[in-house]
């Protein structure tokens, strides 16, 4: 009497781990996509500077609605916070220019101060 029991049991809960696995395997990205992490960022085409959840570059633009947001990095002289247009290739950071005094050398941005979207 308890051995259909154990049976149906056992198969629910194997198709349950299925129907599991399945839906957790389709909400994975796919090899080399982006994923979404929060990031500061600056915007290309209207400067403004911010924090938001940032996958695939350039995305679009919380203020200006211009796909033209990329990661940021933030003057070591001045402060000035510049966009890394190009995504941050390898060396892109060392190839800044800080549009306000000229230097090269960059920092990560410090995320006080920074609104978040």
């Amino acid at each position: 009497m308890k051995s259909p029991v154990i049976a149906i049991g056992a198969l629910i809960v194997i198709v349950g781990a299925g129907v599991w696995l399945f839906s957790y395997q389709k909400s994975q990205p796919e090899p080399g996509a982006p994923v979404l992490h929060k990031a500061p960022v600056a915007c290309a085409a209207c400067g403004k500077a911010y924090i938001t959840m940032l996958g695939k570059e350039p995305a679009t633009c919380y203020y200006c609605q211009e796909k033209a947001v990329w990661h940021a990095r933030q003057c070591a002289k001045c402060g000035t916070i510049v966009p890394v247009v190009g995504g941050g290739a390898p060396g892109q950071a060392q190839a800044l220019t800080c549009p306000k005094c000229g230097g090269h050398a960059f920092k990560p941005v410090s995320p006080e101060g920074l609104e978040e979207h």
